[in-house]
């Protein structure tokens, strides 16, 4: 069996919860396949800032003469404002198919979920559709 595009499966499970949501009605499938690659978009740049709070930034250190890498409050500040941001952004577009965008912290899962009205998942734990 072929591997399906990340996008691809994205937009086939918005384009089934558009179609089984009774008060929204559903969106042209070209609107569907921009809100997939959107999502994804999103979700690579939560997936990066996630990871930058795991591995910390790199820095020259003139003292030391070295780069070492570290994670001030400063990078936290503007980690979360990104995260609020890019979860605003998940959100407007999850909306339109009954769901609810989150985001976690854990940059080796899904940093960003739909939690879906369906209750359709596709990891483990069951907390989602996980996007990136």
């Amino acid at each position: 069996m072929p591997k399906i595009h990340p996008a691809i499966e994205l937009a086939a499970v918005l384009s089934a919860e558009a179609w089984s949501g009774e008060d929204i009605s559903p969106p042209a499938p070209h609107l569907i396949a921009a809100d997939a690659v959107t999502l994804l978009q999103i979700g690579a740049r939560v997936k990066r800032w996630a990871e930058r709070a795991c591995n910390g930034i790199e820095r020259y250190d003139a003292k030391a003469r070295r780069v070492l890498a570290s994670w001030t409050e400063a990078d936290e500040a503007a980690k979360d404002k990104a995260d609020a941001r890019h979860r605003t952004q998940a959100n407007l577009i999850a909306a339109r198919y009954g769901a609810t965008a989150t985001i976690g912290g854990d940059p080796r899962g899904f940093v960003l979920r739909l939690v879906l009205a369906s209750g359709r998942t596709n990891t483990t734990d069951h907390d989602g559709w996980g996007v990136a």
